[in-house]
């Protein structure tokens, strides 16, 4: 029990650890990205020479010129966002993986064990449905289905009207 209260304060400092570390990332994100936003009571009404020549600068120094309310996101080149695909398709593959083959003989060793364990079941969640998003999509799927049947319906009769003149018709003599 000595040795399980030990390996209990372990994952909770470990827990707190990285709790820190996640605020702190939050906090140096929040403090290079808030300055890029524009909030509508900052910006005053300049006059139109000075936007003008914002404009102006901006297009020569290729700088996006924001509107009121928009951020400025950074563009990630070609390569980084390839290699960011690369390797969000492949922790999602890892994650499947882990699912598909779960370990049920170990129990939960901690609280953040049993997070991380079933964190990787996210890739199957699916929202669930609006009863009349339901409604809607069936009431398509019968008129298409009706739609569909009158076609095969009023084919399969001019194929008969054909195939009853065809047998009407006299053969043709030489």
């Amino acid at each position: 029990s000595e040795t399980n209260g030990l390996q209990q304060q372990a994952g909770q400092q470990h827990l707190q650890q990285h709790q820190q570390q996640h605020q702190q990332q939050q906090q140096q994100h929040r403090a290079k990205h808030d300055k890029t936003l524009l909030p509508k009571a900052s910006i005053p009404n300049p006059s139109p020479e000075i936007l003008r020549k914002r404009k102006l600068k901006a297009k020569r120094e290729g700088i996006p010129i924001p509107s009121k309310y928009s951020r400025i996101e950074p563009k990630l080149p070609i390569s980084q966002f390839s290699e960011l695909c690369s390797r969000v398709q492949k922790s999602l593959d890892a994650d499947r993986e882990v699912v598909h083959k779960p370990d049920c003989s170990n129990p939960f060793e901690s609280f953040p064990d049993a997070f991380r364990k079933l964190m990787k079941y996210h890739i199957f969640f699916e929202p669930d449905l609006k009863d009349s998003l339901l409604r809607k999509a069936d009431k398509q799927f019968e008129e298409t289905s009706v739609k569909l049947m009158q076609q095969k319906q009023n084919l399969i009769a001019r194929f008969q009207k054909f195939k009853l003149l065809d047998t009407t018709n006299p053969l043709p003599t030489r």
